[in-house]
């Protein structure tokens, strides 16, 4: 297996098998599951790997990709001299959102189980939120024949089945909103799907989770004198959204049961030739989610991540963490370029930078500064991950009293996983007693 990092150049002997992945997954020959997806139709094609001066890089995709017996592992490059990938558990811990579950019980920290078992574990927590508000029922047709009519008499059905028999039935159609659905066919189809995959993850969780595992089981009665179809049918009538607003609860459950699906019933690497199969999560959409959870969480007033309309409804901008009451708008950046900016003591850090480097900040820079123009904000900057500890940064954007921040978070190296998460966490609070954070949190 290869071991690489986001936004990390690729050795040169990795670079034939770089692009032709990436020239599979350019002309959709792959089967790709995006664990930090709120949606399973994005309608963008992943860029894993991009080739820069005649050298590859990886991107902001943290994950496992298979392609002919190649194994390929993408690890956060803040975990590069971690024993494990402590800050990939933090991101991911906090991403799933749920105190009652662990990465530990995923059972093991091998990177061939790794993204299955988040994708076992994700299900059953999707699953468990939403039963929370009630089962999933949908509305459906059913062919009935028996003496207690409940529905429209469908007589053609009921002289072929029943004319030459005096046996009281009668042929009918009824509707109704049923547990009996193809959701929840679904749900069952990707639960031995994983426990197939991932068995004494799948026990675990059921143990520890006693409201999944009474879904499963209500799930599983509703459907129980039904004829199950195959997983390719499954996934056909299943890719229409939820919408209901009354189901909505069940949306992310039935996205996390497609992913698994997708994902196991589809050969690795090394029996589809033509094919590249993986797991991966957005670092940068991570990143974004901790920030919210970690840092913001105990705004004065909360903060708006709505999408504004500008120049007379011709554009449309949505900043990460807008505050209206401070007048201060900030972005998440996940990019190393940031950082680099850091490293000049004196001088003008802008002319540190190579050619890219500083095509990416100048690009970030005009983006802050379109939404403080349009929100009327007196401070703007970017929040980006570093390795070193520092202070936030202000440059005055002349001629006005605006300034635009620089503010590194300082990922910490550790011996062990609780020594990491107190190091990080005493971080957040550090941030928290300088400004411009200072001003906007208790």
């Amino acid at each position: 297996m290869e071991s690489l990092y986001d936004y990390s150049p690729v050795e040169k002997g990795c670079y034939d098998l770089c692009r032709d992945i990436q020239n599979r997954i350019s002309h959709g020959d792959c089967c790709l599951v995006d664990l930090s997806a709120e949606s399973d139709d994005t309608g963008q094609t992943p860029v894993i790997f991009e080739e820069k001066a005649g050298t590859f890089w990886t991107r902001q995709y943290i994950g496992l990709v298979e392609y002919q017996g190649h194994r390929i592992f993408i690890g956060s490059r803040f975990d590069r001299g971690n024993p494990e990938p402590f800050f990939l558990w933090y991101l991911i811990g906090h991403f799933l959102g749920e105190s009652i579950v662990t990465l530990d019980d995923i059972g093991s920290t091998d990177q061939n189980d790794f993204f299955d078992g988040l994708l076992a574990l994700r299900l059953a927590i999707q699953i468990r939120r939403a039963q929370k508000h009630g089962g999933l029922r949908a509305y459906r047709s059913f062919a009935r024949n028996d003496s207690q009519v409940r529905g429209v008499i469908d007589i053609p059905r009921h002289i072929r089945e029943n004319m030459e028999q005096d046996n009281g039935r009668i042929a009918y159609r009824t509707q109704t909103y049923s547990l009996d659905n193809d959701w929840n066919v679904l749900f069952l189809h990707a639960t031995h799907a994983a426990g197939r995959r991932c068995p004494d993850l799948m026990r675990r969780l059921q143990r520890r989770l006693p409201e999944y595992t009474s879904a499963l089981r209500t799930i599983e009665q509703a459907v129980s004198n039904r004829e199950t179809p195959g997983v390719r049918q499954v996934l056909a009538r299943t890719e229409r959204k939820i919408t209901n607003p009354v189901y909505q609860n069940w949306e992310p459950a039935r996205v996390a049961a497609r992913d698994i699906l997708r994902r196991t019933e589809s050969a690795p690497g090394e029996n589809r030739a033509s094919i590249v199969t993986g797991v991966f999560l957005d670092s940068g959409f991570l990143w974004e989610r901790l920030l919210e959870d970690r840092l913001f969480a105990g705004a004065k007033k909360p903060f708006t991540q709505q999408s504004r309309d500008v120049l007379d409804g011709h554009l449309t901008i949505r900043p990460d963490f807008y505050f209206s009451s401070q007048g201060t708008v900030l972005d998440a950046k996940y990019r190393p370029v940031w950082e680099k900016t850091l490293a000049v003591a004196n001088g003008r850090w802008s002319r540190s930078l190579d050619a890219s480097g500083s095509a990416d900040v100048r690009e970030n820079i005009y983006q802050v500064f379109g939404y403080m123009l349009a929100l009327d904000c007196s401070e703007g900057g970017v929040i980006f991950p570093a390795h070193s500890l520092r202070n936030p940064a202000a440059d005055r954007i002349d001629p006005s009293d605006r300034r635009f921040w620089r503010i590194p978070v300082c990922i910490p190296q550790a011996a062990d996983y609780p020594a990491f998460r107190d190091a990080l966490e005493k971080e957040f609070c550090r941030l928290r007693t300088l400004a411009p954070v200072s001003r906007i949190v208790t």
